[in-house]
This record gives C-alpha cells, sequence and structure tokens, in this order.
C-alpha cells in the first residue's frame, strides 16, 4: 500500500502511546518492497521484483492484474484521502506530481 501521507502520520499524537518509530531503512540487497502503515508503526516488506514488461500490452495486463484505487475519505469538496495497491512507487510519485502541477499557485 502506497501512502502519500506516511511521514505526516508520524507526527501525529497517538492519545497515550508512545510516538511511532521511526521508518525502517530497507535491505538495499533487496530489488523493492512495500511499506505497511498500521498501529504499531511502520514496516518494511520486501517483494521479489518482476522482469521489465516487454511491451505495453504486458504492462497494461500487469496494471490491471494488481492495481486498486481505494477512497478512504473525503473530508470536503476539494480533499481526498485515498490509497494506491499494486502499482510501483514511480507510478504513484507521478501521480502525486501530476496531482501537485495542477494545484494553483
Amino acid at each position: 500500500t502506497i501512502l502519500f501521507i506516511v511521514s505526516y502520520l508520524q507526527t501525529l499524537p497517538t492519545s497515550g502511546k508512545s510516538p511511532m518509530p521511526p521508518i525502517p531503512e530497507p535491505d538495499t540487497s533487496a530489488t523493492g518492497g512495500i511499506y505497511d502503515v498500521n498501529e504499531s508503526g511502520i514496516q518494511f516488506r520486501h517483494t521479489p521484483s518482476l522482469p521489465t514488461p516487454a511491451n505495453g500490452d504486458e504492462f497494461l495486463k500487469r496494471l490491471k492484474s494488481s492495481f486498486q484505487f481505494n477512497i478512504l475519505e473525503r473530508p470536503s469538496k476539494n480533499e481526498l484521502v485515498f490509497e494506491l495497491i499494486g502499482v510501483d512507487v514511480s507510478f504513484a510519485n507521478a501521480l502525486r506530481r501530476i496531482m501537485i502541477a495542477e494545484i494553483p499557485t
């Protein structure tokens, strides 16, 4: 699960509990993984990397088989809290950058 609010979650008060532990450093010998955010903190889980898709059709087939977009809440008309599941970090980061670029300054 990729959440854009991981660093924000670490700063929230935990109602009497000790602060959340820092994000653990991933093992650099592994090629990829997932950060799981839960009540006990943030944990990194290694996942095996898939070979590079041979073409666009293979990429889309993989994306369709694992992609999930879940809306967690909508606090206001202009806010949306969501999670992306089953996507590469680079895809999620590209989406984040596009959303930031669309905000007028």
